[in-house]
C-alpha cells in the first residue's frame, strides 16, 4: 500500500413549496412549483445580449456570487484540483474498502489523532475487533507511514499517530475517496475539493465545501459529516444548514453508515429555508446513491 506517509518521522505534505413538506435525501427530487412546456420566445429586437456565464467551475459560482478564496501569501487559490490523482488515494481508497466494518476503529483514531500527544489505546473490545484482526489492519497503516509506532497488550494496541494525520484521518481520506470515485464513474468536466469560498461582494461569510464537481453548467457539493454521532453536534448540523441555504442547490452529505439518511435528511430539509432545494443525505462510501 503505497503512500506519501512515510515509516520516517517526516510530516508528510498533502496535494492541493414548503420547505417541511419536501422530499428526505436521495430518495426523490424536489417537484416545481409550476409545470414546464416547451415553448420558444422570440427575443425583442431592441433587446440587447446578455453576457454568458463561463462555463467552468468559478463561472459557475459567480452567478451565486461566491468565489474561490485566494490564499493571501501565495496568491493559490484555495481549492485543490481531483482531476490528479492524489498520492493519497490508495490509502483512502483502502480505509474506505470495509468502512462499516471499521468504522469504529477509525472513529478510535481520529479521537486518538486529536490529543496533544496523538497517542492512545485501542481496545479489542471497544471496536468490537478480534486481536489479529485489529493488529493486521494497525500494522498496515503502520507500514503506509499512517501509524509511527504501535506496542501489544493483552486488551488492545497502543499506537502513536503521525502528527499531522489528523486532518486525514477527519476527513481528507473521504475526499479522496469521493473524488476518486468521481473522476472513475461519473466523468466531471472539473472536480475541486477542499474548496474555501467567500462571498464576491464583499461579504465577510467563509464557507469550506468539501468537493464540488461540475457536468456541463451544473454544479454539485459534497458536504462530508461522517461522524456516526452527528445528529448530537449541533455545530456539525449548524455547518451543514449553513452550506445548504447559501448553496441553494445540489447538496449531498455524505454521512457515517449507522446513520439513518431518510431521517436525517428530513431533519435539514425542515431546518433549511424555502429558498434552498432538498438536501440529499447518502451512507459514506456508498457513492453510487449520489444524485
Amino acid at each position: 500500500m503505497k503512500s506519501i506517509f512515510t515509516a520516517n518521522p517526516q510530516p508528510f505534505v498533502q496535494s492541493r413549496s414548503d420547505p417541511k413538506t419536501r422530499a428526505a435525501g436521495w430518495y426523490s427530487a424536489r417537484p416545481t412549483d409550476f409545470p414546464v412546456q416547451n415553448s420558444f420566445v422570440q427575443e425583442a429586437p431592441t433587446q440587447g445580449f446578455m453576457p454568458r456565464t463561463q462555463v467552468n467551475v468559478q463561472g459557475v459560482l459567480s452567478a451565486k456570487h461566491l468565489v474561490i478564496l485566494r490564499d493571501p501569501a501565495t496568491g493559490h487559490l484555495r481549492s485543490k484540483d481531483g482531476r490528479n490523482p492524489d498520492l493519497n488515494e490508495p490509502l483512502a481508497t483502502e480505509m474506505s474498502y470495509d468502512y462499516t466494518h471499521d468504522e469504529a476503529m477509525q472513529t478510535r483514531m481520529r479521537q486518538i489523532a486529536a490529543t496533544e500527544q496523538s497517542s492512545g489505546m485501542i481496545f479489542y473490545r471497544e471496536v468490537g475487533m478480534l486481536r489479529h484482526t485489529l493488529l493486521t489492519k494497525v500494522q498496515a497503516f503502520h507500514q503506509a507511514g499512517l501509524i509511527k509506532r504501535y506496542d501489544e497488550y493483552a486488551t488492545g494496541l497502543y499506537i502513536v499517530l503521525n502528527p499531522d494525520a489528523r486532518a486525514f484521518l477527519t476527513k481528507t481520506f473521504a475526499q479522496l475517496c469521493a473524488v476518486s470515485y468521481l473522476r472513475a464513474k461519473r466523468f466531471p468536466n472539473e472536480i475541486l475539493y477542499d474548496v474555501h469560498l467567500g462571498e464576491d461582494r464583499g461579504g465577510t461569510d467563509h464557507y469550506t465545501v468539501d468537493v464540488i464537481y461540475r457536468q456541463g453548467t451544473a454544479l454539485k457539493f459534497i458536504i462530508i459529516a461522517i461522524n456516526p454521532k452527528l445528529e448530537q453536534m449541533p455545530l456539525q448540523m449548524e455547518r451543514i444548514v449553513r452550506l445548504a441555504n447559501r448553496l441553494r442547490s445540489s447538496v449531498t452529505v455524505l454521512v457515517s453508515p449507522t446513520v439513518d439518511a431518510s431521517a436525517l435528511a428530513m431533519r435539514i430539509n425542515s431546518m433549511t429555508d424555502a429558498r434552498a432545494d432538498a438536501v440529499s443525505v447518502v451512507r459514506y462510501p456508498i457513492f453510487s446513491l449520489l444524485p
